[in-house]
């Protein structure tokens, strides 16, 4: 995939900002396509990401899409993998409500 080459670069040459923006757009390609297990990863990726630069917007954005991703199993018939892929990040909701919707 093209894209992927993209990322690489960006890893590359630290360019953090575009990485989060390619992770993102990523992971939703894999949630379109219904590989959920890959769009989680690039989603945590993406978290990490905006964690490092500070960006609560960003962080807030991407605990939404793994929460969608969650629904998105869940709805497939797939609930134990939605309450396996939230085992990594306990605290989100937590996160989430000091964020707050204005993040």
């Amino acid at each position: 995939m093209r894209i992927s080459w993209g990322l690489e670069i960006q890893e590359r040459q630290g360019n953090q900002r575009d990485r989060v923006m390619t992770l993102h757009n990523l992971g939703v390609i894999a949630q379109e396509q219904g590989d959920y297990a890959e769009a989680r990863r690039l989603y945590e990726q993406n978290l990490e990401v905006f964690k490092q630069l500070g960006d609560q917007s960003g962080r807030a954005t991407t605990l939404h899409n793994l929460g969608a991703i969650a629904q998105l199993q869940r709805r497939s018939g797939s609930m134990d993998n939605a309450w396996k892929s939230t085992s990594g990040w306990e605290t989100s909701g937590d996160e989430w409500i000091r964020l707050g919707p204005w993040a």
